[in-house]
């Protein structure tokens, strides 16, 4: 029998077996023949699997020369395994005794499922397709992107292939460090696991402040505070433009000494640091040395700003007036007392000038504190002690005539002013129950006595201040005034007691007191004006106080 054989069709993806066929007997065996595998990955397969796709459906009867097979048209052929087949047909001989001629023809239309592979089909296993297997319900060879869900082999398959859902490429599903970056889930995808890179172990874009140690970075502890010892990720040093906390007071981010916040101490300028902030300071020797070339708010030193530079100045006023007690050369204008100099100049200040009352004498000048404003001014301190009381008795001069807080005790007056006011003159007593202060408690002025002679004559012995109960001394009684209330007794106006008793005898060095109306001595301790030592008890305002400073003015008449 002779028959036209049709062109081959094409090979099936996933290997099909084709076996020849003996449409009368059907007793050859089935034997695959050499149509070639395409894209049919066997070794994923289930075996049984396998096999079916390995056995030939070579069923059939009656004198149908149609061979079929579940992965497409097989050839036809003479059933003994070796068609001869043409270009485009071939002539095949019958050997058996059946003479008639197959006037069959195929009939071309199935339907997926029947098993046979038709055309536009990739496959067909009839019954066992299904869309979790290798051949799906469409007749199609399962493939990634199907949008079929290929048991055993594909985890996902969402039917695109956007590789930035939770689907990607290869059907598997989006992981960490796939190398694709999950919208939404993930923030980068850098295909690896290391947390050290800019991509973390979690698909975060790693920062500063996440606790990972990345490339650039000297530290980092996790944390955004940049008052710590890891501030922006880098290790904290003074300049770094971060105030760290207990260790800087300032930062301004470099590494300038000159400027308000200095290196390497971060510490804010100051006068006195031994830099020279710019702008701000003319000069600074890393004191507050007000006496020295730099003063103590770092200004070079000069004539007339107010401090006396040491060994280059001899007073410093603070002012342009060459006639008042210091000069325009910072020299001392020399004056016999505080007196002359307030009647010279008017609006004299109260401060420390240098005096002179033996004028060309041989007595050295001196410098003292001149209260030009109390009871008219003009007052020359002559006594300053601290928390010891005076003794009626003379003294050269001390240092501490500068001052209304002295330094130390003294137990004398300064007898410079007696060529001044060896006779009669006014006399002040003040004292301050706090050394260090400002204020007096005590302020007594007495008019046109000779107390100021007295007391300055010698030792305490040859100096008698209204000894004795006052017998015979201190009339008439003078004028005085308490500065403190404005109270002011005329002369003749007498103490309770009749008179004044200072000390119990001119040898007597436990009692140098005064008081402003009644006796001094063993009188009214408490009535505000009590001052000096009486029977060795401090007084000052009050009886009994242990600290203090006491003085003595004098003003010439």
């Amino acid at each position: 029998m002779t028959a036209a054989i049709p062109d081959a069709p094409p090979l099936v993806q996933y290997g099909a077996p084709t076996c020849p066929h003996n449409g009368a007997l059907n007793q050859v065996p089935c034997v695959p023949d050499t149509v070639a595998m395409r894209d049919l990955d066997l070794s994923a397969r289930p075996l049984a699997l396998i096999l079916g796709l390995v056995v030939c459906a070579c069923g059939g009867g009656g004198g149908d020369d149609e061979t079929s097979s579940s992965f497409g048209p097989a050839t036809t052929g003479d059933g003994d395994g070796d068609p001869t087949m043409g270009e485009t047909s071939a002539t095949m001989t019958d050997t058996d005794t059946d003479t008639d001629t197959d006037t069959d023809t195929d009939t071309e239309g199935g339907e997926c499922g029947d098993g046979v592979v038709d055309p536009g089909e990739q496959c067909d296993l009839g019954d066992m397709n299904t869309d979790t297997g290798q051949c799906t319900t469409s007749c199609l060879i399962a493939s990634c992107g199907d949008g079929l869900v290929y048991e055993g082999v594909e985890d996902c398959d969402d039917g695109n292939s956007d590789n930035t859902d939770e689907c990607v490429e290869g059907c598997a599903v989006a992981s960490c460090g796939d190398g694709f970056v999950w919208t939404g889930m993930e923030e980068c995808d850098d295909g690896n696991d290391d947390p050290a890179d800019m991509c973390s172990s979690e698909c975060e874009l790693t920062n500063c402040g996440d606790g990972i140690l990345q490339d650039g970075e000297q530290c980092d502890d996790a944390n955004e505070d940049t008052s710590d010892d890891c501030p922006a990720c880098q290790f904290a040093f003074c300049g770094d433009g971060y105030i760290q906390a207990g260790i800087e007071l300032c930062d301004d981010g470099n590494l300038e000494t000159n400027d308000a916040c200095i290196s390497p101490a971060c510490v804010p300028a100051e006068c006195g640091d031994g830099f020279v902030w710019e702008g701000m300071e003319e000069c600074d020797d890393s004191n507050v040395d007000p006496n020295d070339a730099c003063t103590d708010i770092c200004t070079e030193a000069f004539c007339g700003d107010g401090f006396v530079y040491t060994d280059m100045e001899e007073c410093d006023d603070a002012n342009d007036v060459d006639d008042d007690a210091c000069t325009n050369t910072c020299e001392y204008n020399s004056n016999i007392s505080c007196k002359q100099i307030l009647d010279g100049t008017p609006d004299a200040a109260t401060g420390v000038y240098l005096i002179d009352p033996d004028d060309v004498g041989p007595n050295e000048p001196g410098l003292v504190v001149c209260d030009m404003d109390t009871d008219g001014g003009g007052w020359t301190l002559v006594g300053s002690t601290r928390d010891t009381t005076f003794n009626d008795q003379a003294s050269d001069y001390y240092d501490d005539l500068q001052t209304i807080n002295p330094a130390a005790g003294h137990e004398g007056i300064w007898d410079g002013m007696r060529p001044l006011a060896d006779g009669n003159a006014d006399i002040r007593f003040t004292c301050m129950q706090d050394p260090d202060g400002d204020e007096f408690d005590v302020d007594l002025s007495f008019y046109d006595i000779v107390w100021y002679g007295e007391i300055s004559t010698g030792t305490d012995t040859e100096s008698c201040f209204s000894e004795s109960n006052g017998n015979n001394d201190d009339q008439p009684t003078p004028a005085r005034r308490d500065n403190i209330s404005d109270t002011m007794l005329m002369a003749g106006d007498q103490w309770n007691a009749g008179y004044l008793e200072g000390e119990d005898s001119c040898s007597d060095t436990s009692d140098f007191t005064v008081d402003f109306d009644d006796r001094g001595m063993d009188s009214n301790q408490s009535d505000g004006t009590d001052w000096g030592e009486d029977d060795g008890t401090k007084k000052c305002g009050m009886s009994g106080i242990d600290t203090g400073a006491w003085h003595i003015w004098v003003r010439e008449l």
